[in-house]
């Protein structure tokens, strides 16, 4: 049977995003391109633009003529994809002055072998180390033009750069052979020498930002309200103008605000603790019950498997979300190429390759585990949140031949690039997750009761901030201010959540919008199906269409409209 002119377009396209993406080429599990790093020259980001150019203008062409609801969703998908590079490094140039780009082929590399399983992985991952030093030049090519042209990156971000990660980075490849356990002493050669390379090349960029960037980086860091604006709209499909946006995030902290002094109140009670009268109170008694984690390292496994099949029980016994046929969520230690990924996180399995399965990752050291966010970091990470429907998600789209709408899915692809909009719905979905597991009763302990609260009231701050960040509504310190006031945060750590919200602009709106477009839909998607109308076969069509913003995925769930 003839495949359809889109159907060829998809293919196309594709295949040409792999090949000058190879690294996001290897979290989809594609192979034939796990030995190559990204060309940063600018001829080839000129063919990119060029690529993008070309592709957007035969899918405006095609799209009055689709009428299927996959080929419309991967033809809005492909066609923002290719506005979005069109404008962020075409209009504005940002590569000419995106320090992020300098650590990529590390994180990357940290993808390729927390997954690396034979031993030509292991040489791949060799090949790629030994073309870090000529990536790191064309980086700093493109940043030496943009500071010509005027182009200068963030101040703040580089600073960061060079004082926390490079370092360390140069400290992890140096280390390569190491990491890989069990491979020929070849091939461990191999990986010493490239790791070396790469290590000293990343020393010397290292000085490069210090020396050659830092001293013309910039403290201006804001997107502006007009970029946010088109940002929301064209790459997040959100229409709602960035006030309404703050306004509706202000009224529901402030609910949650109310809601979470009275828990805390019955909290106090029940632990003996001194009485909570107001929010102040409610706060100090948070952060005390935060300071409690496992006594013993051997004590975390076991403190999130409970947690993790108690969640797994209550959804399935509750008919809420399906667990996939012959799915398991595997528990593993932190890889040891996995430097800073956080203490419990899901690890999802490569789209593409269905013999490798994700799993839940657990840092060793106990003091990252407090016990206040255990369950709600099982549910969000785990069951029924991201491992869940990535596990769904790799059962229905492994074999298809153009995935393109998971494309710019993992978070160190699109914090470089910036560009979160499948954000809209993975990380939606797993605070929508969450809330729906509360709902029904699944939080018996009144500590987890409380940290609910406590999760969404943070997924509130952070749409104030980040919009008010990067529309001038507010400066760093009003931020730092307003996250020590409304999560009663210390003044470092609340430091370092507005270095993310200015490091990744629009990421952290994706928790609390995601999760109330997600609930939007469902209540619509119930009234049109009335009697026939679950949560589970609801949650079942919901991941039958990838990582989409819901409010392009609404149009095709609700027939009637």
């Amino acid at each position: 049977m003839t495949e359809s002119p889109f159907a060829q377009l998809r293919q196309e396209f594709f295949r040409w995003y792999l090949a000058t993406q190879p690294e996001e080429a290897t979290t989809l599990g594609a192979r034939g391109f796990d030995d190559k790093l990204r060309d940063l020259s600018l001829t080839a980001l000129d063919d990119e633009l060029r690529g993008y150019q070309r592709f957007l203008d035969r899918c405006d062409a095609l799209a009055p003529t689709l009428t299927a609801p996959d080929d419309e969703i991967d033809c809005w998908t492909m066609r923002a994809i290719c506005r979005f590079h069109l404008r962020a490094h075409g209009e504005r140039q940002e590569h000419l002055r995106n320090v992020e780009m300098s650590i990529y082929p590390y994180v990357m590399l940290q993808h390729h072998m927390a997954h690396a399983d034979v031993v030509e992985d292991w040489e791949n991952v060799a090949t790629r180390a030994d073309a870090v030093p000529r990536y790191l030049a064309q980086q700093e090519a493109l940043l030496r033009d943009g500071l010509r042209r005027g182009l200068r990156p963030d101040a703040v971000v580089t600073g960061f750069l060079v004082e926390q990660q490079l370092e360390a980075m140069a400290d992890d490849l140096a280390a390569l052979p190491r990491i890989a356990a069990g491979v020929p002493e070849n091939v461990k050669t191999r990986l010493q020498h490239a790791g070396q390379r790469a290590a000293d090349a990343f020393r010397a960029h290292r000085a490069f930002l210090r020396d050659d960037v830092l001293p013309h980086a910039t403290q201006e860091f804001a997107l502006g309200a007009e970029e946010y604006t088109w940002r929301l709209v064209h790459t997040h499909a959100v229409t709602t103008p960035v006030g309404e946006l703050v306004a509706r995030a202000e009224a529901i902290l402030a609910e949650l605000e109310r809601d979470m002094t009275a828990q805390a109140a019955v909290v106090a009670r029940e632990r003996g603790e001194p009485a909570v009268t107001d929010h102040g109170s409610a706060w100090a008694l948070m952060q005390k019950l935060q300071r409690e984690t496992p006594a013993h390292a051997d004590d975390v496994f076991p403190l999130y498997r409970e947690r993790l099949q108690r969640a797994q029980d209550f959804m399935v016994q509750q008919k809420l979300f399906r667990m996939p046929d012959d799915a398991e969520l595997r528990l593993a230690p932190t890889h040891a190429a996995l430097r800073g990924v956080g203490n419990a996180i899901n690890w999802p399995a490569p789209l593409l390759a269905p013999r490798r399965k994700g799993g839940f990752l657990l840092a060793s050291d106990p003091a990252q585990h407090p016990l206040a966010w255990a369950t709600i970091g099982a549910i969000h990470e785990g069951i029924p949140g991201h491992w869940l429907q990535s596990a769904s998600w790799q059962r229905k789209f492994s074999t298809h031949p153009a995935p393109v709408r998971f494309l710019l899915v993992p978070d160190d692809v699109t914090i470089p690039r910036r560009n979160f909009f499948t954000n809209q719905n993975i990380e939606g979905f797993a605070v929508y997750a969450e809330e729906v597991m509360r709902l029904h009763g699944f939080h018996q302990d009144p500590v987890d009761a409380l940290f609910a609260l406590v999760g969404h009231a943070i997924r509130a701050i952070r749409v104030v901030v980040d919009i008010g960040l990067h529309t001038g509504r507010m400066n760093m310190e009003q931020a730092v201010a307003f996250l020590v006031r409304h999560a009663s945060m210390p003044e470092e750590t609340a430091r370092a959540q507005v270095l993310r919200y200015r490091r990744i602009p629009m990421q952290a709106i994706t928790y609390l919008l995601g999760r109330l477009d997600i609930e939007e839909l469902k209540a619509a998607w119930m009234r049109e199906q009335g009697s026939q109308g679950t949560e589970m076969r609801f949650h079942d069509e919901l991941f039958s269409y990838g990582p989409t913003p819901p409010n392009i995925i609404r149009r095709h769930m609700l027939r009637k409209t």
